[in-house]
């Protein structure tokens, strides 16, 4: 009895050694990235990407699926790496490797051109679903600065378009796409240091009517579910700067609003840029900001003195004619001293516009009396007290 036993336990020792030297070559390594770029120079490496090649190879029958989907995602980053730049997988397996994220330790991702390839192209598809944008945004929230160089190369590229009036044609649209691409790529990290400075000169190097169409698109009340709220954010305020700087018509009236917030709030970071924005814009093109702003202003609260002292800037003639225009809409009372008092200054010769005092609070209405007791019967509680129980 113990020789058939003997022989079967060493049936399954030698099926198991057998089975662990197969999945040997893609058992070793992380199958996270590194900071390093994925080189597969090493005998393991090239085992293993040889063993998923031969079973992807032999994808048609069930089981070699199942194995290499058991495996592939289990593989070090460069065997899978130089499988799939040598294979070209379809379907999601590309973008399944190219977002595998972090090996333990390691402070960034450098992707490989094959991945940058990957990322690019699913960053323009307007297709890219929005699961795959949220993992698109976690790998580039990831990669060190000269793998998102390299993406932003490639997500930036527009074909040449003629559109001048709207973004209407083809090829203004794929150019549209690959801004917003690029924006996201960006916006994220303009907290860091020359990310701000680069964020700018792309969006001041933009078409025009691509910067216009971003703006709209962005700035509706329903932007894009794809897009991530901070990247809106920050793409239509820079936008409207921008625009503001070069543009010889004024902004899509989505930056009124973006505007008249940044105009007045000297705690903005970005207070400054957008003053200087409006400083620098021709005068028929700042009009409709100053506008916006004192409109803003004019609604109640109190005006910090740094906006009054950035307005004072300006060309009295323009100031003078914003705040009579801003003065000639109705004015909070609390507002409206402050305000008349800029105009003056700006216009001393002319005769000022009248005072206005703040309302008087209404007067409280007097208790209405009770009514008499009716003749011959018990006097009546009054209408807004509780009848009394019997």
């Amino acid at each position: 009895m113990r020789t058939p036993i003997l022989a079967l336990s060493i049936l399954v020792a030698l099926g198991c050694s057998r089975s662990r030297r197969a999945e040997a070559p893609c058992a070793q390594g992380s199958p996270g990235f590194t900071a390093y770029p994925a080189t597969c120079t090493n005998a393991a490496c090239r085992a293993c990407a040889a063993e998923l090649g031969a079973l992807w190879s032999q994808r048609s029958q069930r089981s070699a699926r199942a194995r290499f989907r058991q495996r592939f995602m289990r593989a070090p980053a460069d065997a899978r790496d130089e499988f799939a730049r040598t294979h070209h997988p379809d379907g999601t397996y590309p973008l399944e490797h190219c977002t595998a994220g972090l090996a333990p330790g390691s402070s960034c991702v450098t992707y490989s051109p094959y991945c940058v390839g990957v990322l690019s192209a699913a960053l323009r598809d307007g297709d890219t679903p929005i699961r795959w944008r949220v993992q698109l945004d976690v790998a580039m929230a990831k990669s060190c600065d000269r793998s998102r160089d390299e993406v932003l190369a490639s997500v930036g590229r527009c074909e040449p378009f003629s559109d001048t009036a709207s973004c209407d044609s083809p090829a203004c649209g794929a150019c549209l796409g690959s801004h917003v691409a690029t924006l996201t790529v960006l916006a994220p990290v303009i907290d860091r240091a020359n990310r701000l400075e680069q964020f700018v000169r792309m969006i001041d190097a933009t078409p025009e009517v691509v910067a216009r169409a971003a703006v709209i698109a962005l700035g509706a009340p329903e932007p894009p579910a794809d897009v991530e709220p901070q990247v809106v954010q920050a793409a239509v305020r820079h936008h409207c700067m921008s625009l503001l700087r070069r543009s010889a018509a004024a902004p899509p009236m989505q930056c009124d609003s973006t505007m008249a917030h940044l105009l007045s709030h000297p705690t903005y970071s970005d207070f400054e840029r957008a003053w200087a924005s409006v400083a620098t814009a021709r005068p028929e093109v700042r009009r409709t900001s100053l506008d916006a702003l004192l409109a803003s202003l004019a609604r109640g609260g109190a005006v910090p003195p740094p906006v009054f002292a950035k307005l004072r800037e300006l060309p009295a003639t323009e100031r003078a004619d914003a705040l009579r225009r801003a003065l000639a809409r109705p004015v909070d009372p609390g507002v409206y001293p402050a305000l008349r008092a800029e105009l003056i200054a700006a216009a001393p010769g002319e005769p000022p516009p009248p005072e206005v005092q703040a309302p008087a609070a209404a007067p409280t209405a007097p208790p209405a009396p009770a009514p008499a007791p009716a003749e011959g019967g018990a006097r009546q509680p009054p209408p807004s007290a509780p009848a009394q129980p019997t």
